[in-house]
């Protein structure tokens, strides 16, 4: 069962969850309507995404074998053949966009544009460095329009930005990650990803430091601009800062730190800090918003 779950890749369904931040910060996600629509939505892109992390898999099968972690995928392990894969892609991808025309033709066309994006990464994007970067960042914000157009809520550019900052620091924390695992088991880039070469630990490191620096830079001030003021009725939406800047630095020093496993799916997984500090967030802001 867990090899099935790891070949559908299940636990990177949290990412899904940017389809309901429109309309929670539009306050809009407690309309039935809107909470009903937005979690078939979440449901379909599930399907769409399980179908788009396995097409991946095929791209990288060769790479895959070499990969001292990957190597265990079903695919790779040669525990399910490429024509049975290829076989519940079809049929995911058949449900999935049967799904996305349900719910609005727009939805289906963000769901065709995601998969589009997904086909070019595998194939060539992500061999190609900073390139692979902004594919994975237009992945984050097509989940970020396609739950607007499902819960027809405008999106403000601060939420752009900050999930523009996120989804290149991701990236980065993704390459990082996989950079301090293959020297480790001292495995050459080439033999597994190789535009791995072009990147470094330091840089990457930096990098999301930076980025992360800025985000809460950014967010602060959304806090304390006239505009959040005033849409959310409170000038103490700042105090939502502080769950912002404690996450932020329990992230930093696990880079500091030198921690190998520091993907943010995997730390919001692990980490009791960080997981403490998004429920502290979620709920001020919740509070602030609907209140």
């Amino acid at each position: 069962m867990k090899h099935w779950l790891q070949f559908f890749r299940t636990k990177d369904y949290v990412k899904n969850v940017l389809l309901f931040f429109p309309a929670f910060f539009g306050g809009s996600l407690i309309m039935s309507n809107h909470l009903y629509l937005l979690s078939a939505s979440f449901c379909i892109f599930s399907l769409l995404a399980s179908a788009v992390y396995i097409i991946n898999d095929l791209f990288d099968l060769k790479y895959d074998r070499q990969h001292p972690q990957k190597m265990q995928k079903l695919l790779a392990a040669e525990k399910i053949s490429v024509v049975t894969s290829a076989a519940i892609t079809a049929s995911l991808l058949l449900a999935a966009f049967a799904g996305a025309h349900l719910i609005s033709i727009e939805f289906f066309y963000y769901c065709l544009s995601y998969l589009a994006i997904n086909l070019i990464y595998s194939a060539y994007g992500k061999h190609v460095p900073f390139l692979d970067l902004l594919l994975i960042t237009m992945g984050f914000l097509f989940r970020l329009q396609a739950g607007a157009v499902v819960s027809q809520t405008p999106i403000s550019w601060w939420l752009y930005a900050m999930i523009v900052l996120f989804a290149f620091g991701f990236g980065l924390a993704k390459r990082l990650e996989e950079i301090n695992l293959l020297e480790i088991h001292q495995v050459k880039f080439s033999e597994v990803r190789p535009s791995l070469k072009f990147y470094s630990t330091v840089n990457l490191q930096q990098g999301i430091v930076l980025i992360i620096l800025i985000a809460v830079a950014c967010y602060s001030f959304y806090t304390l601009t006239p505009y959040t003021i005033s849409r959310l009725g409170s000038p103490f939406v700042f105090i939502t800062c502080l769950p912002v800047w404690y996450g932020a630095y329990n992230y930093v020093c696990l880079i500091q730190e030198g921690i190998k496993s520091i993907a943010p799916q995997k730390v919001l997984q692990e980490n009791r800090r960080i997981q403490l500090s998004l429920l502290c967030w979620v709920t001020m802001m919740a509070y602030f918003i609907y209140h």
